[in-house]
């Protein structure tokens, strides 16, 4: 079942106390009115009383959609600087309400769910939409990372940015920059879709990024994994270095005409 519990939160612009119902589970089977509400980037946003200023509660949440195989430990954005720590308790929760230390009918449940771990509402937003259009997260994130490599003009390798898939058209995967933890674009790259199959053609040559990023709860966004841990060699032995071969497709790739200004 989906759990709400109510809340007092201080208003971010009036400093106003402000009665929030905050979500606690998501059963999307149950509720899928909550899924597309996420989906819409309407779920757990309201305004303020006092001052009617719209804002949103950063994502505390389990995510569950047995039709879709789907599982998600959702954390704040902030978290990623310790993903490492939020991946440990994700595992080991879901370890004991679906997994080994599960009861039997609970485990039969589990072996039909795929669990993820994901900072922020863009990163869950963007897990929705790639299993919508049948798109293998793993698969996405490698097609992430040989964008970054060959996408001069983007906002480039940051520890304050995030490249999400925020659309599928026909022919073309449809990409937006954000600053972590924010919702607001701040440049819009469109390359063709092409890129999935031809990673997935290669095997040998995406190797190794495919079985660090499928063993792991968190399918690591490039922007951490070339980004942040790069610089901090405390956190992993090394960080992951890009496939030498760059996907022939993505001279296909459009910019489009967005070019927000980035800080």
């Amino acid at each position: 079942m989906s759990i709400f519990r109510t809340v007092e939160v201080t208003c971010p612009n009036c400093d106003a106390t402000v009665t929030f119902d905050l979500v606690h589970s998501v059963n999307a089977d149950r509720r899928p009115d909550l899924r597309n509400a996420i989906l819409g980037r309407s779920f757990q946003r309201q305004p303020c009383p006092s001052c009617a200023y719209e804002f949103r509660m950063e994502p505390e949440l389990s995510y569950m959609d047995m039709r879709r195989g789907q599982f998600f430990a959702v954390w704040p954005s902030e978290g990623v600087e310790d993903f490492e720590t939020y991946e440990a308790r994700s595992k080991s929760s879901f370890e004991q309400a679906y997994g080994a230390e599960a009861p039997p009918e609970a485990r039969d449940i589990g072996r039909l769910l795929t669990p993820r771990v994901v900072f922020g509402w863009i990163a869950l937003n963007e897990k929705l939409i790639a299993q919508q259009a049948g798109i293998d997260d793993v698969l996405l994130e490698l097609a992430k990372l040989g964008l970054i490599r060959t996408d001069a003009e983007g906002p480039g390798l940051s520890v304050r940015n995030e490249l999400r898939l925020i659309g599928v058209e026909e022919t073309k995967l449809v990409l937006g920059w954000f600053p972590r933890g924010g919702e607001d674009l701040t440049d819009v790259v469109a390359i063709s879709k092409d890129i999935l199959q031809e990673i997935d053609s290669q095997p040998e040559q995406w190797k190794e990024l495919r079985d660090e990023l499928a063993k792991s709860y968190f399918a690591l966004p490039p922007v951490l994994h070339c980004g942040s841990l790069a610089a901090r060699p405390h956190s992993r032995p090394r960080p992951l270095q890009l496939c030498d071969q760059t996907p022939s497709c993505l001279g296909k790739s459009s910019r489009f005409r967005l070019h927000l200004q980035t800080t």
